[in-house]
This record gives C-alpha cells, structure tokens and sequence, in this order.
C-alpha cells in the first residue's frame, strides 16, 4: 500500500514536470493494471526514477546505487519511494532477492537494464540482471523509454534546464 511521502513525491514531480517540462506521457495503457509488472527503461538522467515514479499510476519499486543510502536524508527517503540498494560492484543477490519480493507483492519493478546512467545519451549495452527478473518472476515487461531527461539534468549539470519531456 502506498504510503503518503510517496502520493505527495509522485504528485509534487507530476507537477513540477508537466508544468516545467511540458511534460507527455504516452503508453500507460501498455502497463497492466494489477499484478507484478517490469519497467525496463533507459537511464540518461538522475530525473528518470522520478519521472517513471510519477508517470505510472501504480506502486514502484526501484534498485538503487548503494552508496546513495549512505546519506542520512536519503536513506530515510529511499525505503519511503519503493527504493532498496543495490551493489553494482558485485553480484549482489539480497538486491535480486528484494526485486522478486517485490514481485511477488504485485508491484511494478522499474530497472535500468544498463546498471547506470548513460553519459552520452546512447542506449548501453543491458546488464544480466534485467533477464534473471524476467526469469524468476515470470512477471510481463514493459519496455520504456525517457526523453528529454538528459538534457534537462545531463550528468555533471547543477541546475534544470527546462526542455519538453516525454
């Protein structure tokens, strides 16, 4: 069941991005209403968890960068937005594991098969991991795609710009 700092973040980001970036969202029917779901989405921009989160009108759970719940706020935060860590520098099995609990709770599990942010834009060649969900879970896949997101935040970037989003 959604908690409330994850209706208030989904619906504060709704806003912000329909009204700063002019923000479209197509493909929603595409995701099935009930039941366990996979988002694999290319990941171009620290935006995208934040724009799949807002987009979809269902629970998300998103693996993210351990060392981002090293920091106090956020790792308060992260557990608050459907997020759980993942250790990119190894195998790391407790992640597999809490992606297909996910799964089996009915979430929507939203991936970047790439294991991180792209610094050009291009898509990067998938990780193993996105297929061994697939496998375990059994769960449909809903291929997904961002726009716009590496030029509004491109990596390094300190400030917005404020481009179309789709």
């Amino acid at each position: 069941m959604m908690n409330n700092v994850y209706r208030f973040v989904r619906m504060s980001t709704r806003i912000f991005f329909k009204v700063y970036g002019r923000w479209k969202i197509e493909g929603n029917e595409n995701i099935p209403k009930t039941g366990p779901v996979i988002i694999a989405c290319n990941h171009v921009s620290y935006l995208d968890p934040m724009m799949l989160g807002a987009a979809i009108m269902r629970e998300c759970a998103f693996m993210a960068r351990h060392d981002l719940f090293e920091k106090k706020f956020l790792a308060w935060l992260m557990p608050k937005l459907g997020s759980f860590p993942v250790n990119r520098d190894k195998r790391d099995m407790q992640a597999i594991k809490s992606g297909i609990d996910r799964l089996q709770q009915g979430l929507v599990l939203v991936i970047f098969p790439e294991g991180g942010r792209t610094d050009d834009g291009d898509l990067q060649r998938g990780e193993p991991g996105a297929a061994l969900f697939v496998q375990k879970s059994g769960a449909p896949v809903v291929p997904t795609i961002v726009l716009g997101a590496e030029t509004m935040m491109p990596v390094g970037a300190t400030k917005l710009k404020r481009v179309p989003l789709k």
